[in-house]
């Protein structure tokens, strides 16, 4: 044996009795045995007698020098300087409370069902870790991991089935290819009775259940108890004078085995002194010595087992600790229906993969194959339509196909979307383009009728419920050339170069910019300069339902947040500058505003008017002012409020002019729409508040 060996072998009996020598110790009462004896001989054949006995001396200085280190009480150092801190007491788990938690854990999960030929694959988004992380402390107690079985399953049609194989995670197998409705499952996981509660004091002499307190001083405490029960500790809790919870700041513990350490150390001088005294001559009477006399641990444990310190540390000094025992547990089984699914079926087809795994078609609820599996790539786009990639094509290379459901077959299309998800407007609207396609004209498909309602030609397409509105972008004059068809009957009502075009219900409204180097005859000052050198004017116009133009002459201001609402005027001021209010015909509605400075859009009934001093009031639908020209500023009314500012007071004000609302700080920012229902005000100092002047919590995470 080499010296590094020989001391391991030594060492490890010593201390941690887990190497080579420790196998055979803890098996046998008897110290050597005979594998072990069969070792030392090849050891001692290595090295000669007086290198053996230099060895032994060194082993046992190395014995002495532990049992002295065993002796030494070890602490982890001082805190003192550390300021109190309290936590909240333990409160041992409830049985049903974590009922409680899993039940609504479980009942929340989903399924994913894959199919292959005419087998499913079942799997749920159930994960153990997830469970255990409910419950605080639930780690604590080494449960064995929790259970989730699939005991069977429920189709579409209402037949049902048992799994053919699954696993313990909530996956299975199954031998059909019908949708699945619901998965019957069984959950099983440990639950903790209630544990035993033990109380120590300063002082306390007592000893429970095989703990002894050995100390308790300052910020620590000590505890002497066999291995065993040290495992069996499940909480220690420490107690200040006041009775409140301290914040545990660690432990440590450690084994001391001095008596077991003192025998070996007996022996070694033992055959130290054997030696010595020549009754040991050579190393074949040394190893019959070690034979003969080597001490047992299994015999000395038995009559002085080996004490377990275990010491707590707290932040603050402790006058008591509360200490919990492992309790014992019970296994709860909870049985429960999966109804939710992850599953995406589109016209009631889904997209499945052949026996191979390679090929992809699509198949019904009922687990018919409507379309077979022949595609490398099928996957759903939007109606009738799926992007597929054909058998003899890369992957990546799909086209757009319309199911025709009668005849089970995809049927290739010219054209495709402009987005890989495709949103319908209205239910029933997508925007198309040509494949490869690099300048992105656009197109409009009806999903409904499949019918292409605008050719792949146009910048951009704009919808309302009236009116589709395709226009190409003139890029060196900035303006577009519009195309505006009637929805109802796809006439072309209006074509023309506008800057904008807004659709207002049953409504047109149109603005375009007249360049002129000299200014426009008459009373026209709403216009801007380019360069030094262009005069530019906005012109507006109004149109209905069916192109036809309303306005003898061009409008020069609208404004630009609000159209005729619901109350069907519309603010506008002509060449003249004469502001006034027109109704949906495009007619002047003879409300009598003249005398105000600055008329504006009406909102639920309402519109804000500028007096000539600056004061600002409101008028209703037939232009009687129902609110005083008084305040500073007025904004439009929402919900059945209005902000308004009075002095350096911003309030909320109804209808009748009563406050609703005190705004105790500036508003910086709130909402402003025609004819709203609702409406939000943020100060300054962040707090909002809505139509009501209530107060708005803020949700956790905005």
């Amino acid at each position: 044996m080499s010296k590094m060996l020989f001391h391991s072998l030594l060492k490890c009996i010593l201390l941690s009795l887990s190497l080579l020598c420790s196998a055979h110790l803890l098996a046998q009462e008897r110290a050597i045995t005979p594998e072990m004896e069969a070792e030392l001989r090849e050891e001692f054949k290595k090295h000669s007698f007086p290198e053996i006995k230099k060895m032994l001396r060194e082993q046992s200085d190395s014995l002495k020098k532990h049992q002295e280190f065993g002796s030494i009480r070890i602490s982890a150092g001082s805190i003192t300087n550390q300021q109190t801190e309290h936590v909240d007491k333990f409160i041992p788990l409830s049985e049903t409370e974590i009922n409680s938690k899993y039940h609504e854990y479980l009942n929340g999960l989903s399924f994913y069902q894959s199919i292959s030929g005419d087998l499913s694959t079942i799997q749920t988004n159930y994960n153990s870790y997830h469970l255990s992380q409910l419950i605080e402390n639930y780690d604590d107690y080494n449960y064995p991991k929790h259970k989730l079985n699939v005991t069977g399953v429920t189709f579409i049609d209402g037949s049902t089935a048992t799994i053919s194989s699954g696993n313990t995670e909530g996956n299975g197998n199954l031998n059909s290819a019908k949708r699945i409705a619901s998965l019957s499952m069984t959950a099983s996981y440990t639950l903790p009775l209630q544990p035993k509660q033990l109380h120590f004091s300063h002082g306390d002499k007592s000893i429970q259940e095989q703990i002894e307190l050995v100390q308790m001083s300052g910020q620590e405490v000590e505890l002497k108890l066999p291995e065993s029960v040290h495992k069996n500790i499940l909480h220690v809790e420490g107690i200040d004078n006041s009775g409140r919870a301290l914040k545990p700041l660690g432990s440590s513990s450690y084994s001391n085995d001095n008596y077991y350490i003192g025998l070996l150390q007996t022996f070694t001088e033992q055959a130290l002194q054997q030696i010595e005294n020549h009754q040991v001559k050579d190393k074949e009477a040394l190893l019959q010595f070690f034979i003969n006399n080597y001490p047992s641990q299994e015999q000395a444990h038995k009559t002085h087992p080996p004490s377990f310190i275990a010491t707590y540390q707290f932040q603050g000094e402790v006058s008591a600790i509360n200490l919990f025992m492992r309790p014992e547990s019970k296994t709860e089984t909870y049985s429960f229906q999966l109804t939710q699914s992850n599953q995406r079926y589109f016209n009631d087809l889904i997209s499945a993969q052949d026996k191979t795994g390679k090929k992809y078609g699509l198949i019904s609820e009922l687990g018919e194959w409507i379309i077979s599996p022949r595609y490398n790539r099928l996957e759903y786009a939007v109606g009738d339509y799926y992007y597929a990639t054909e058998a003899h094509k890369d992957v990546n290379n799909t086209s757009v196909y319309r199911l025709n459901r009668n005849e089970k077959r995809l049927e290739l299309q010219p054209f495709s979307f402009t987005q890989y998800e495709p949103k319908p407007l209205q239910n029933k609207y997508v925007y198309i383009t040509k494949e490869n396609d690099r300048s992105r004209l656009q197109g409009l498909l009806n999903i409904q009728t499949h019918q292409i309602i605008l050719p792949v030609k146009y910048n951009d397409i704009e919808i309302s419920d009236n009116f589709y509105g395709a226009y190409n972008i003139n890029n060196k004059k900035s303006d577009r050339n519009y195309e505006i068809y009637n929805s109802h009957n796809l006439q072309l009502i209006l074509k023309g170069t506008f800057d904008i075009v807004t659709f207002d219900g049953s409504n047109i409204i149109t603005r375009y910019t007249t360049r002129t180097i000299e200014p426009l005859k008459g009373n026209t000052p709403y216009y801007a300069i380019e360069n030094d050198k262009y005069y530019l004017y906005q012109h507006y116009d109004i149109y209905d339902v069916n192109g036809k133009k309303l306005n003898d002459n061009h409008y020069y201001q609208l404004d630009s947040f609000s159209g005729f609402g619901k109350d069907g005027l519309m603010p506008v001021t002509d060449a003249n500058g004469k502001r006034y209010y027109i109704n949906r015909s495009g007619k002047n509605a003879g409300l009598n505003v003249s005398k105000y400075e600055v008329i504006y859009p009406f909102s639920n009934g309402l519109a804000a008017v500028k007096g000539i001093k600056n004061e600002y009031g409101y008028i209703d639908t037939s232009g009687k002012l129902v609110i005083p020209l008084i305040y500073r500023s007025a904004e439009m009314f929402q919900g059945g409020s209005a902000k308004v500012e009075n002095g350096n007071v911003t309030l909320l004000i109804d209808r009748k002019n009563q406050v609703v609302h005190t705004f105790n700080d500036s508003v910086y920012t709130y909402t402003n729409r025609q004819d709203g229902d609702k409406a939000t005000y943020t100060q300054n100092n962040g707090v909002t508040y809505d139509e009501k002047g209530q107060e708005l919590v803020k949700k956790e995470g905005e």
